[in-house]
């Protein structure tokens, strides 16, 4: 844990904090090569920067940090210290939050790809119709609406298995929520022929979409979902 009184500082758009822990190593370093006691060290470096002796002791344990750079810079000068950077470490707790959210992003990102996937095979084969029913068809099935549909539900499958192999990052925020709902209402009606632009089965009668219309309309929908988030 970070201490409340320990401050963050932006150094080339890094987060750091004052190291307390190498700052005592360099510290009693120097008192040793200098044959001054820490007490005493602590008392010169106080009078030099400015500070009382007690800040100094509680920057060697922890307590607290430097409140500026240029104080962890002059700090550094008085121990010789060539770059003051040493006295600095990242800040765990912010790299961390930075790297969760990279992670949710990239767990999206499985989840849009695989979704995409689902839409260039449902495109391609005319709405999970068409050259697939031919295909199926030829290689003797005595149903190829049957085979198409259990074509179609394998691969939404496919989707909702990503889908809840991403919950381990999501499922506390909203994107996730509208993910599974349109994967489980969507994309299941894109081949069921229950919203307005999900492909028929049935005969084609005019005014209904086309492969095309519904293809667009579901991509549409999914990066207009994204779009929010990303």
């Amino acid at each position: 844990m970070i201490s409340k009184e320990m401050k963050s500082f932006s150094v080339e758009n890094e987060s750091y904090r004052f190291d307390s822990i190498s700052f005592n190593t360099y510290f009693k370093k120097y008192a040793a090569q200098n044959e001054i006691t820490l007490g005493s060290l602590e008392e010169e470096i106080a009078d030099k920067l400015y500070v009382t002796q007690s800040a100094v002791h509680n920057w060697r344990f922890g307590s607290n940090g430097p409140g500026t750079l240029e104080l962890i810079q002059n700090l550094a000068n008085e121990l010789s210290i060539l770059d003051y950077m040493k006295l600095l470490k990242k800040n765990v707790e912010v790299n961390k939050m930075e790297e969760y959210a990279t992670l949710k992003i990239e767990s999206i990102k499985r989840i849009y790809d695989a979704i995409i996937d689902f839409l260039e095979d449902f495109c391609s084969t005319d709405g999970f119709t068409g050259s697939l029913w031919y295909e199926f068809k030829q290689k003797g099935s005595p149903d190829p609406e049957m085979d198409i549909a259990y074509y179609a539900e394998n691969k939404i499958h496919t989707v909702s298995l990503v889908l809840q192999k991403e919950y381990f990052y999501l499922h506390d925020t909203k994107a996730y929520a509208e993910l599974c709902e349109y994967v489980d209402n969507d994309l299941w009606d894109t081949f069921d022929g229950k919203l307005s632009y999900a492909y028929r089965f049935e005969a084609m009668v005019d005014g209904n979409p086309t492969t095309a219309d519904d293809y667009n309309k579901a991509l549409k929908r999914i990066n207009e979902i994204i779009e929010q988030y990303i």
